[in-house]
C-alpha cells in the first residue's frame, strides 16, 4: 500500500464524490509508481458502493487523464490500474494506449456511445433490448452460421451480466464458472463460452436459471441459454 500514491490523489485529483472515494480506495493498493490490481468487490467494500456502481464509476475515471486501466489482464482476471497524476503528457498518452491494447473486454471509449435513442442511462435494468442478432464474437458459432462481428453492447451486457452475477456467489465460485467467459447471442439462442468443460456442466445444470433471469431483466427479452466450452480452449 502507498500512502504517497494516497497523498497524490489528495493533493492532484480534480475528483468529486463517489469517484475521489474510488480513486483513493485503488490509491490505497499502489505500489510507489502508481500500479495495483485490486479486485472489485474489494473496492467496493472499502467504499460501501455496489459493486455495478463500482464498476460504471471505474469506465468514468478511465476516460480521464487520471489513472490507466487494463481490464482483466492482472492476477486472477482483475483490472490493473495505474494512476497517472505524476505522469508527463507522453507517459499519460502511452499508458493509456498500452491498456486499451491489453484489456480483455471493452473499455468506456470503445463502447456505443449511451444516447437517450440508444440506451437508457446508468441503470442496468433499465438498459434498452438489444437487437437479437447481435454478437460479441465473430468466431463464435451458436447455431452451426457464423454470427455478427463484435458488437460492443452484447460486450457490455455481458459484463454487467457478471457483475451482478459474482455478488451472488462465493467469489471462488464466480472464478471457477464465470471467469474468462463470453457471451454470443443470435436470434432468441444466448450462448455462455466457458474456459473448460467443468464450467461448462456446471452452469448448464445449476446457474441457468440464474443466467436467464439477469440477461432477461436487463434486456427485456427471453433467451435459450446453453453453456459450452470456448473454442481452442
Amino acid at each position: 500500500m502507498s500512502n504517497r500514491q494516497r497523498q497524490i490523489v489528495w493533493d492532484a485529483s480534480g475528483q468529486k464524490g463517489s469517484k475521489l472515494l474510488l480513486l483513493l480506495a485503488i490509491a490505497e493498493h499502489a505500489d510507489p509508481s502508481g500500479y495495483c490490481y485490486p479486485g472489485v468487490p474489494r473496492l467496493a467494500n472499502l467504499t460501501r458502493l455496489a459493486e455495478r456502481h463500482i464498476t460504471r464509476l471505474i469506465g468514468d475515471l478511465n476516460k480521464t487523464e487520471e489513472i490507466a486501466v487494463s481490464y482483466r489482464t492482472g492476477p486472477g482476471g482483475a483490472n490493473e490500474y495505474y494512476l497517472l497524476l505524476e505522469k508527463t503528457p507522453t507517459q499519460i498518452t502511452l499508458t493509456k494506449a498500452d491498456c486499451r491494447k491489453r484489456s480483455k473486454h471493452p473499455t468506456p471509449d470503445k463502447l456505443a456511445p449511451t444516447t437517450p435513442d440508444k440506451l437508457a442511462p446508468t441503470t442496468p435494468d433499465k438498459l434498452a433490448p438489444l437487437p437479437a442478432n447481435l454478437s460479441q464474437r465473430g468466431d463464435i458459432v451458436a447455431s452451426g452460421e457464423p454470427l455478427e462481428p463484435i458488437n460492443s453492447e452484447v460486450m457490455e451486457l455481458w459484463n454487467r451480466a457478471l457483475d451482478q452475477l459474482s455478488g451472488s456467489m462465493l467469489q471462488h465460485t464466480y472464478n471457477n464458472l464465470f471467469l474468462g467467459s463470453e457471451l454470443a447471442i443470435n436470434g432468441d439462442i444466448a450462448t455462455i463460452h466457458t474456459r473448460n468443460e467443468r464450467a461448462a456442466v456446471w452452469i448448464n445444470a445449476r446457474m441457468l436459471p440464474s443466467v436467464t433471469a439477469v440477461l432477461e431483466e436487463f434486456t427485456k427479452n427471453q433467451y435459450t441459454i446453453t453453456a459450452e466450452v470456448k473454442k481452442g480452449a
